[in-house]
């Protein structure tokens, strides 16, 4: 499990994320990380939490983001907040790089999704956007997950069903929800 200032690198992309407040250091009020995204890397799909806010952070770079259905650009020192069960997105607006600082409240179990995320895109075992290649590992990190995230299509009603059943299917094939981020 991560730990505060951990750095995860996806040596594909050049992405980087850092925790910088983990959920055993808040007693699980918040897990804060910094995103290091170069230029023309896909980002996440749109998505939403639904017991969570994302407050989010611009600390270099341009990041566009909608949130809501209504779209901005942020620059360096200004921030943003993500209401609960609220659709957003977010990618780097302009040819430098964007560092942004996330912080997901409460914590939950984000910071073990993402490092699963970032240990499968290390793997190359992801697409560009950071969504596993392998549906029934896709299908098994939701089953991890389940409610904490959604991507706004399909409809939330087929992912419940994805997450449960094909989740847990994966789960007696082996696969496994959590995975850890190589030592460095």
């Amino acid at each position: 499990m991560a730990k505060p200032n951990d750095l995860l690198e996806n040596p594909h992309d050049g992405s980087k994320l850092q925790f910088l407040v983990t959920s055993a250091e808040s007693q699980g009020e918040v897990v804060k990380i910094q995103v290091w995204t170069p230029p023309n890397v896909p980002m996440p799909p749109e998505h939403l939490h639904p017991l969570q806010t994302d407050a989010m952070e611009v600390i270099q770079g341009q990041m566009r983001v909608k949130i809501g259905g209504q779209e901005r650009v942020l620059s360096a020192g200004q921030k943003i907040v993500a209401p609960k069960n609220t659709p957003h997105q977010t990618w780097t607006d302009g040819s430098s790089e964007l560092i942004v600082i996330h912080e997901l409240r409460p914590a939950l179990n984000s910071e073990a999704f993402f490092e699963t995320q970032m240990a499968l895109a290390a793997q190359g075992k992801s697409h560009p956007n950071g969504v596993p290649k392998d549906f029934l590992q896709f299908a098994t990190i939701l089953n991890e997950n389940y409610g904490e995230l959604f991507v706004t299509s399909p409809p939330v009603p087929v992912q419940k069903f994805v997450a449960k059943v094909i989740g847990g299917l994966g789960r007696l094939l082996g696969y496994k929800g959590f995975v850890p981020f190589p030592s460095q």
